[in-house]
């Protein structure tokens, strides 16, 4: 398969174009298995919009490495979103600086929802916390059996707040086993996956997964660009003020509830791993 470079190249990311109208995007932090930035989230947006100036009509997704992502990259975020800013002391606005930062967020994660292309995401090995978020995000979902999914987000005191808890009721048909994995945050693999509906099929290797990611994106690509474009705006319409609905009030209930000492309680408590104890709400 011939590969040409992306116009435009990234720090957290790594783009390349396949046969003229499949896009293969990677997340490019192995080290951190694909641990989600700042820097990420802006990149993420970025190539979005830099998508529009090539003529691609699939994008495929997947991570350098052994881990699809293991989600927000925590130290990054302790450092640039939880730590509370020293030089505002008014608390009304601290709240609406950290609501523009969510806003900023889910407009990132956002922006697969939004293309005017399907979206694939290829997933193996880890997708945690901020990884379901952009998969709920993607058109489509593929999986390998090494693969792990939980809404980890619980597990720091807060609930997801760009994406999962918005798109996963469209995409997953079983309320009970969402709440179940949102409240616990427990890992499910594969076939449990499957069996819920989060993705559609589970190969048993990487190289299996990339195989047939790219195979199904190429039947894709080779459709009418107008008709697949028309039916995702079809399929996206009846369920996208909902979800705009729900990503506005989530926003604004976590620009207070991420100051809680819930959080920091809990994240401490999983880096010493002890069992956090929180007072009754």
């Amino acid at each position: 398969m011939t590969t040409t470079p992306f116009p435009k190249t990234y720090e957290t990311l790594e783009a390349e174009i396949r046969n003229e109208h499949i896009v293969h995007l990677k997340f490019n932090r192995p080290k951190t298995l694909n641990a989600m930035s700042i820097k990420f989230f802006e990149e993420l947006s970025q190539f979005f919009e830099d998508l529009k100036s090539v003529p691609a009509r699939v994008v495929v997704v997947s991570g350098n490495g052994k881990h699809f992502s293991s989600g927000l990259d925590l130290n990054d975020a302790m450092s640039n979103i939880l730590t509370d800013d020293d030089t505002e002391t008014d608390t009304a606005r601290k709240a609406i600086k950290l609501m523009h930062i969510i806003e900023k967020l889910q407009n990132s994660i956002s922006a697969a929802d939004k293309s005017s292309v399907p979206v694939i995401a290829a997933v193996s090995g880890y997708c945690i916390g901020g990884a379901i978020d952009f998969i709920s995000a993607c058109d489509i979902r593929l999986c390998d059996a090494t693969s792990k999914f939980t809404i980890k987000e619980i597990d720091i005191g807060m609930a997801a707040d760009i994406g999962t808890l918005q798109r996963l009721p469209f995409i997953i048909g079983n309320d009970s086993f969402l709440r179940e994995i949102a409240y616990t945050g427990r890992i499910f693999e594969g076939e449990e996956a499957l069996k819920q509906g989060l993705v559609s099929q589970v190969f048993k290797s990487k190289e299996e997964l990339l195989e047939n990611a790219f195979k199904l994106a190429q039947t894709i690509a080779d459709k009418s660009p107008v008709g697949i474009w028309g039916i995702k705006k079809t399929l996206n319409k009846n369920r996208d003020q909902i979800i705009q609905n729900g990503l506005e009030y989530i926003k604004i209930l976590n620009m207070s509830l991420l100051k809680t000492d819930d959080m920091s309680k809990a994240v401490q408590a999983g880096f010493k791993k002890t069992t956090p104890i929180f007072p009754k709400l």
